[in-house]
């Protein structure tokens, strides 16, 4: 029995929208509690960390996200049980079921929680006090940088849009540079190197820079809300793909895992086989390991039990989209 990589490919396609669209609603729904006058407030008397401390950023924000992550885990573990079509010697078929309360299960899952959602919240922690400071060192008054925090907003929504909340420590400190460069003729050119830039605005940074005059205020909120938004977009993009593709790869190992501990399948019966997406994205790396094959207890050449195995080294899992497919020989033995 050989598991379906266009099986996987499409649970997993139907489960990352939920993945992303769970954080982006806490980041959200962070945003909208916010109090922009408490928070200029704090800054204003020079009070960071009670700034922070204001907006509701904790493990329970991220409940949702978790909750999505564990859904898929268990929708991955349901279909390589149903892909065990395991007989028995005398005739008739073992039905295998995928048990969340398998220790294994249960680990992964509580794995979630105490390594993506905490690793999410102490990030946030450490990149918005880091922003703030930042922000206020280059002369942002309060308010602005309240607003740059937790964004604007939007007449047409009534909800707000842009700020940093949500990225990652890194990007936060990419659009404190921008901000502070759009407001100087002198680094203003360093505002092309930005990939995720609004091009649009291309042309008026260029004049600025003709002109050697500083943006003003209101342009530069709409080129760094434009800036945060299509970074908080890659944040998602990237969370959603690589936590779906490993728990889904995590789930298949844990389900077959259970079916040896169970007696249902011999181990030295069971190989499993590392399957890229086939396109000019996979990396080279991964490419090189199209079809490799290996015991289920062994690790790929590239050090992982499965893809995006989530101990594994970052260049090796974020924004991994290869999966693995079990090849069983469940007639072995069987005469």
């Amino acid at each position: 029995m050989k598991t379906s990589r266009k099986k996987l490919y499409a649970l997993i396609d139907n489960l990352e929208p939920s993945v992303r669209d769970a954080f982006y609603a806490a980041i959200q729904n962070i945003k909208d509690s916010a109090s922009i006058n408490e928070i200029a407030a704090l800054l204003a008397a020079g009070r960071i960390s009670e700034a922070y401390d204001t907006l509701q950023i904790s493990n329970a924000t991220f409940a949702a996200l978790e909750r999505q992550i564990g859904f898929g885990f268990v929708e991955s573990g349901e279909l390589a049980a149903q892909n065990m079509r395991v007989r028995k010697s005398g005739g008739g078929r073992v039905v295998v079921l995928f048990d969340t309360r398998n220790p294994k299960a249960e680990r992964y899952l509580q794995n979630v929680s105490s390594r993506l959602i905490t690793e999410i919240v102490a990030d946030q922690r450490e990149g918005v006090r880091g922003y703030l400071a930042t922000r206020l060192s280059q002369g942002a008054n309060p308010r602005t940088t309240a607003l740059d925090l937790v964004g604007r907003i939007n007449k047409a929504t009534g909800r707000r849009t842009g700020g940093v909340i949500g990225l990652t420590s890194q990007q936060m400190s990419f659009v404190a540079n921008m901000q502070a460069e759009l407001s100087d003729p002198k680094l203003m050119q360093n505002y092309f190197t930005r990939a995720r830039r609004d091009k649009r605005f291309d042309r008026v940074v260029l004049k600025a820079i003709k002109e050697e005059k500083p943006l003003d205020a209101d342009t530069i909120a709409k080129l760094s809300t434009n800036y945060s938004n299509r970074l908080l977009q890659l944040r998602g993009e990237t969370i959603a793909r690589t936590e779906t593709i490993g728990a889904v790869n995590a789930a298949q190992q844990v389900a077959f895992e259970s079916a040896v501990d169970a007696g249902t399948v011999k181990r030295q019966d069971i190989k499993k086989i590392w399957q890229t997406a086939m396109d000019a994205r996979v990396r080279d790396s991964h490419a090189a390991m199209q079809g490799e094959k290996v015991g289920i207890d062994e690790r790929f050449s590239n050090g992982l039990l499965y893809p995006a195995e989530p101990s594994g080294d970052a260049a090796e899992t974020i924004n991994c989209r290869c999966v693995v497919t079990y090849d069983v020989d469940f007639l072995a033995g069987i005469e």
